[in-house]
């Protein structure tokens, strides 16, 4: 994966999110981490985007974090993007093209996210929408 698509923002979440990974020992960098280092983001999108579509901002927060705490812990060892992360890269990588930009911005790496079977209603995260 080559982070120079990606935009500063993007980067910075990705780079968060491996540092999420470490910090929580799990060997691979999930989905999970990457949304929980954009919700992190001072002037990040993903909480006034979820805040415009109704949900509870912290309610989200901490079902990410529950998440993350499920995961398997493992000492030592390189961090690595899971399956199902590059899933969401390889799905992100193909909106620049029909958004006509040669970057990926961190909120369409939320939309491959949104549509994946595993996702949560909206409402169960607080959303009005």
């Amino acid at each position: 994966m080559r982070l120079d698509k990606f935009t500063l923002r993007g980067q910075e979440a990705i780079q968060s999110a491996i540092e999420v990974a470490e910090r929580n020992q799990n060997q691979q960098v999930e989905p999970e981490h990457v949304l929980f280092a954009m919700l992190e983001q001072p002037e990040g999108i993903v909480r006034p985007v979820l805040g415009k579509l109704g949900a509870n901002v912290q309610v989200v927060l901490n079902d990410v974090q529950a998440a993350i705490a499920r995961f398997p812990r493992v000492e030592g060892g390189q961090q690595y993007f899971s399956s199902r992360l590059s899933q969401v890269f390889t799905a992100a990588k193909s909106m620049p093209t029909r958004c006509r930009t040669s970057l990926t911005r961190p909120s369409i790496c939320c939309l491959p996210l949104s549509k994946r079977r595993t996702a949560r209603p909206a409402k169960s995260c607080g959303s009005t929408a």
